[in-house]
């Protein structure tokens, strides 16, 4: 929530990153409106006027970019494509934090799709490659070190072995 926020609005102090945030929402659950809801609470107890709530509330969800994948296909080429879409998109903001939630929504289908490919090919142990966890813990990686993000991956209760100490998961 701070990322988004600005550091001050009209001399209240309100401890803001005035960045940009990226959320991929995999399971369609984040409700905007309950967002914006805890946002204008958070804006209250720090003391600002309610005429001001409103606007502040309006900058801020327009550093907020939230896409739904459908697959982990389509969250890897999203992921992909973040340095271009922060070119031309958020060309005048930083990248403050990029979240996944949930990194596990597609665990199911890719488990089939993986066990599927493994015996129509005959593989016995295939590159990690064809995995597609690995293939987003790639991408996201890359642009953790190109663009500093703070990074958070939800876990609907999968052990994530393969994703590094680089990222932060809750649970």
């Amino acid at each position: 929530m701070r990322c988004i926020l600005p550091t001050f609005h009209d001399a209240i102090r309100l401890d803001g990153w005035a960045k940009a945030a990226v959320l991929f929402d995999t399971d369609s659950t984040f409700d905007v409106c309950r967002f914006r809801t805890i946002l204008s609470s958070h804006l209250a107890k720090l003391g600002m006027p309610a005429v001001s709530i409103g606007p502040v509330i309006q900058a801020a969800m327009s550093n907020f970019h939230i896409f739904r994948p459908g697959s982990s296909m389509q969250l890897a080429a999203s992921l992909a494509n973040l340095p271009s879409y922060h070119a031309t998109s958020l060309s005048a903001s930083e990248i403050g934090l990029v979240a996944v939630d949930s990194i596990s929504t597609f665990y199911w289908p890719d488990r089939f799709a993986v066990e599927h490919l493994r015996s129509s090919l005959k593989l016995s142990e295939p590159s990690s490659s064809i995995y597609p966890l690995h293939n987003i813990a790639t991408v996201l990686e890359r642009f953790r070190i190109s663009h500093n993000p703070v990074t958070i991956l939800t876990n609907r209760g999968l052990q994530l072995g393969i994703i590094g100490h680089a990222f932060i998961t809750i649970l």
